[in-house]
């Protein structure tokens, strides 16, 4: 016995349910990883935001740092030149010094 139009369009749309839903879980489990791993991903983007802050923190106390030791530095080497010169001039008074000793001798 052929099943009548009625009957054959009702076991169509039970098959097409059950098609539909076993798709629908499917795309349902894709969504769920797919929420799984954009979640991961924003924390590890957190993460690497959170660190490049920290490093641009650290590159500021480093430039401070060697600015500071360039600043002393610079301040050395000027006192540096300084005693250098004073000494200069120290040597050469006391060869006068020595010189004037000596005539008068």
């Amino acid at each position: 016995m052929t099943p009548t139009i009625e009957e054959y369009a009702s076991m169509l749309r039970i098959d097409n349910n059950s098609f539909s839903e076993e798709v629908l879980s499917e795309l349902e489990m894709a969504r769920h990883e797919f929420e799984r791993e954009k979640t991961k991903l924003l924390r590890y983007v957190s993460s690497f935001q959170e660190e490049n802050y920290q490093l641009k923190v650290d590159v500021q106390i480093e430039k401070y740092k060697t600015e500071k030791v360039q600043k002393e530095a610079e301040i050395m080497i000027k006192d540096l030149k300084d005693l250098y010169l004073e000494n200069k001039k120290l040597r050469e008074k006391a060869k006068k010094e020595e010189k004037k000793l000596h005539v008068l001798r």
